[in-house]
């Protein structure tokens, strides 16, 4: 006997089991007395017909709570930026454009550069008088001068004492230093020059009055910077010969004053 196919056995298990005639009729007699009672279970929804009393709060209570801060939730408007404001926010996005531009590399390096030389330039600077470069730039502790020589008005200091001091330690270039800077004394006091510290001798030579004066005190100066900021060495006979031009010059300078 051949077995049913598939697709018959779910037809007939999707089809509706009939109801037996009298079933369904008693069905259709109750179905309006079983909706009645359902609908008598739900409440009954009750409908308001009372006036409804409109409170109009107090004006100035709401003039007060207009103007309170913790009532004002909104952020203010930011302020317009002034003048100064422009300019220091144009500075400062010029700043950051050079240092964070690609566009501005090369001249970024050259400003690295040059801020790195000058460091250097000024720690040399400031590091050239120290002992342990003393041997880069050729000066002795002999033959170094005193700080206070440099730093002290030259009015107040005693070259004679101070000469015969360094002549009897054989500091000959400081002999020579000491010398060059009594005859600034000497013109300063016969007023043909006007001596500061931060003065170079070019100055005083092109201040240098009478005209005659200039060519001897040249040579000295030239004498005195080769010597002492040369590194020349010097002994005593090339001491000897440098104080007789200064004496020499001193003596011209006290002929020129009396002369007048």
């Amino acid at each position: 006997m051949p077995s049913p196919s598939r697709s018959a056995v779910r037809a007939t298990a999707l089809r509706p089991l009939p109801l037996p005639l009298p079933l369904l009729l008693l069905l259709l007699l109750l179905s309006p007395i079983l909706s009645g009672a359902a609908d008598s279970d739900s409440p009954a929804v009750r409908s308001d017909s009372g006036m409804v009393d409109l409170r109009q709060p107090d004006a100035t209570r709401l003039a007060r709570f207009a103007t309170d801060n913790d009532f004002i939730y909104h952020a203010p408007p930011p302020a317009a930026p002034t003048l100064w404001d422009r300019i220091v926010n144009w500075i400062f996005f010029k700043i950051y454009r050079f240092f964070f531009s690609p566009v501005y590399k090369v001249y970024r390096n050259i400003f690295i550069y040059a801020i790195f030389m000058l460091l250097l330039g000024y720690m040399v600077y400031r590091l050239k008088d120290a002992p342990f470069l003393s041997a880069f730039y050729g000066k002795s502790a002999a033959g170094r001068l005193n700080l206070q020589e440099v730093t002290e008005n030259i009015h107040a200091m005693d070259f004679e004492a101070l000469i015969a001091e360094a002549v009897a330690a054989g500091q000959y270039r400081r002999a020579v230093r000491l010398n060059f800077l009594k005859s600034l004394r000497l013109l300063t006091e016969r007023q043909h020059i006007h001596w500061k510290p931060e003065k170079t001798n070019r100055d005083y030579l092109e201040e240098l009055t009478p005209s005659e004066l200039r060519l001897p005190f040249q040579e000295l100066a030239t004498r005195y910077e080769y010597i002492w900021y040369g590194d020349f060495p010097v002994d005593a006979s090339r001491y000897e010969d440098a104080r007789l031009r200064f004496e020499q010059f001193h003596r011209q300078l006290r002929g020129q004053h009396d002369s007048r």
